[in-house]
């Protein structure tokens, strides 16, 4: 019984190993997902709550992490972001910034200071490695969302007033 299963194993391998590539070949092409853009940024006030839309492209629901911090720093040089607030958060998007060519297709702000109500600044601090990354100073600790629309995709970040 062994004997069998092995000679019906290495017929298989021995078929799969010399098929023809192209269009003849039996395996199915892989249908993995494809990543998503991150390809722009906007923001408003509104009365209770200061929002921000993320805009995406491609892809399935996109992953993300957030987390609050009072200090940011850009990834990969270190540096300080140039932006303070009482309290903050950021936000780290599975996805690029950027097309397989290095060109950018991130078109929003890299840095910008709405100065609302509790949005005081936000900044884009890292597109590396299938992150993105964006932190926002606010001006006390609020409660905040971050849920996914779709028709068109993105991320709808809510900042609380006080």
């Amino acid at each position: 019984m062994r004997m069998r299963i092995l000679a019906i194993v290495v017929a298989v391998l021995a078929a799969l190993l010399t098929a023809p590539a192209g269009g003849n070949a039996a395996v199915a092409p892989s249908a993995a997902p494809r990543a998503v853009d991150v390809v722009d940024l906007r923001f408003a006030t509104h009365p209770g709550f200061d929002r921000v839309v993320i805009d995406l492209r491609g892809g399935a629901t996109p992953e993300f992490r957030d987390g609050r911090s009072r200090r940011f720093f850009f990834e990969g040089s270190g540096k300080p972001v140039p932006i303070r607030g009482a309290a903050g958060v950021w936000l780290s998007i599975t996805g690029n910034g950027h097309d397989a060519a290095g060109n950018n297709i991130f078109r929003g702000p890299r840095l910008a200071r709405p100065g609302f109500p509790t949005l005081k600044a936000l900044a884009l601090t890292g597109d590396f490695e299938g992150q993105v990354t964006f932190v926002f100073a606010l001006r006390h600790r609020a409660d905040y969302t971050v849920r996914h629309l779709s028709g068109p995709s993105r991320l709808v970040i809510d900042f609380q007033h006080r």
